[in-house]
């Protein structure tokens, strides 16, 4: 797995705490919660920022993909467990094992799961992450997440933004 390191970006760190502190404040209004489109609006600049931090986030999650031998195998398993199942639920059985030094196919009751080495569910999981803020990114560009809540999105984008620097990408 790839070194750890903290690197400077080039992304206006401002920018994204301010749209963090939009997305998870609590409010005095009707609503409470920072509700997409209703007392949470992004600025030109915040989803220009996002949307760097996501081309960041996804150039160093390819990275660890790629450095990760074991990646490949349980993508091919898991491709083969969507084909049959779908996508609903399917985090829950991606079973995390530390101790685990392959990904290997297994039974929970008579559902099909996936035995992971912790390292390479915490790649899968920082996929979903990232594929999260872009899915959710995009419908509030094309006006389709209005009334959302937007508490999720902003933690999401502090994370991502912890990902980016410390894998040092």
């Amino acid at each position: 797995m790839a070194t750890v390191s903290r690197a400077k970006t080039d992304i206006n760190e401002e920018t994204l705490k301010a749209a963090f502190s939009k997305c998870t404040q609590q409010y005095d209004d009707k609503y409470g919660a920072g509700i997409f489109n209703k007392n949470v609006t992004l600025t030109q600049d915040e989803t220009k920022e996002i949307n760097k931090l996501l081309e960041k986030a996804k150039k160093a999650h390819e990275l660890l993909k790629s450095q990760e031998s074991l990646f490949s195998k349980f993508e091919k398993i898991l491709d083969q467990r969507r084909a049959k199942l779908g996508t609903l639920n399917e985090n829950r059985y991606i079973l995390d094992d530390s101790k685990a030094m392959d990904v290997t196919k297994e039974l929970v009751g008579v559902i099909p799961a996936i035995r992971v080495p912790t390292r390479v569910k915490h790649i899968y999981a920082w996929g979903n992450v990232i594929d999260s803020v872009r899915e959710e990114l995009n419908d509030y560009e094309k006006g389709l997440a209005k009334g959302r809540l937007a508490k999720p999105f902003g933690k999401e984008i502090k994370e991502l933004y912890r990902f980016v620097n410390e894998t040092g990408k």
